[in-house]
């Protein structure tokens, strides 16, 4: 059984404007860290298969931020 070649993307950093290119995403599962600014961004690629967002699974449910206030 023969492997896919590892592909590589390019993408613009939409904090500095930076194009980051090379850039495996398919590991990392579409994060990737600005080359300037440093920044984390979250994207999408590809192929790549749809996460539900962490809010959508805590519907009706209280914020641990928010318990704490008097």
């Amino acid at each position: 059984m023969e492997r896919e070649p590892k592909r590589t993307y390019t993408r613009i950093c939409p904090v500095c404007g930076k194009v980051n290119r090379d850039m495996y995403l398919r590991e990392t599962g579409g994060v990737y860290e600005c080359e300037r600014c440093r920044a984390l961004i979250r994207t999408r690629y590809p192929g790549m298969r749809k996460v539900p967002d962490a809010g959508s699974q805590n519907k009706g449910k209280t914020d641990a931020k928010g318990a704490g206030d008097i």
